[in-house]
Order: C-alpha cells, then sequence, then structure tokens
C-alpha cells in the first residue's frame, strides 16, 4: 500500500537529482544559494546538545499552573 504525499515527495526528490545528475554537491551547493537569496535567517543546529536528562514537566509539588505560569522557549536565535 502506497501513501500519496509519500509518493510525490519521491517523484519531487527524483526530479531534483536529476536536475542535478544526481550530484549532492550541485544540490547541496543550490540549495546554499536558495537560503541566501531567500533573505531569511538559516539557524545551523549542529552543535546543539539535546538534554538527556528527564526533569518533571511540572513544578514540584504538582501544583496546576497559571496561564501566566506557562512560559514559551526563546526563538532559536536567541538561545
Amino acid at each position: 500500500m502506497t501513501n500519496p504525499i509519500t509518493d510525490q515527495i519521491r517523484e519531487l526528490r527524483h526530479r531534483l537529482a536529476a536536475d542535478f545528475d544526481n550530484d549532492l554537491d550541485r544540490i547541496y551547493a543550490d540549495l546554499q544559494r536558495k537560503e541566501k537569496a531567500s533573505g531569511r535567517v538559516v539557524i545551523d543546529l549542529r552543535g546543539e546538545r539535546v538534554a538527556t536528562d528527564c526533569q518533571a514537566m511540572q513544578q514540584s509539588g504538582g501544583g496546576k499552573l497559571s496561564p501566566a505560569d506557562h512560559k514559551s522557549p526563546p526563538p532559536l536565535g536567541e538561545r
């Protein structure tokens, strides 16, 4: 059984590869060029460390949190 979304992704991937003669260096260079041309901030997370310890998701005591207690993490560019 095939998934139509997966089929579309595979077709696009094969078309992209064919456009660059299956040369990953050329595909990567094109992606970098498009990133720079977009003017958007691109963040490199390769150096990020993922927390491996398990911390409680709730304040100690198990009390309910008010909406004001819920804090969003800082945007990726400000970490």
